[in-house]
């Protein structure tokens, strides 16, 4: 959604013409381009997670019946990184080779790595916070 306001607001059609396209407010579409100075974000990909675009892609290459290995092509990675990004998200009912693939949703799948993220951090925290306490007692 964010992706097609940025391409209609770069071929220079208006703050209105980019709003329709991407079936946003005109509200929304002003805080993008105050956020953001006006530019489109660049991907924040580390190179080593996957970020909500490339998952977007997963999805979009799934739904056209290409193979893991296609689609990591179009993404730069390994396929690999796509089988385990499938096996990872896929629903419980999805059993067997023929079904893996068909559950496989890209922002319910952000969520869940964000969620991770999130925990990953928190119990980061907590050992520097017992690192500390356990240095300030000795």
């Amino acid at each position: 959604m964010e992706d097609r306001f940025w391409a209609v607001w770069a071929e220079g059609l208006g703050m209105q013409a980019a709003c329709q396209a991407a079936g946003v407010s005109e509200h929304t579409g002003l805080k993008w381009v105050r956020q953001r100075g006006g530019v489109k974000p660049q991907q924040q990909s580390t190179g080593t997670d996957l970020i909500l675009e490339d998952r977007i892609e997963i999805q979009a290459g799934i739904a056209a019946g290409q193979t893991n290995a296609q689609i990591a092509r179009t993404l730069g990675v390994h396929r690999g990184t796509v089988g385990r990004e499938l096996l990872r998200n896929r629903r419980p009912s999805d059993v067997g080779p023929a079904n893996q693939r068909r559950g496989y949703n890209a922002l319910k799948a952000q969520e869940r790595a964000d969620s991770v993220k999130s925990s990953e951090v928190v119990y980061e925290l907590v050992g520097f916070v017992i690192l500390r306490w356990v240095d300030v007692t000795r």
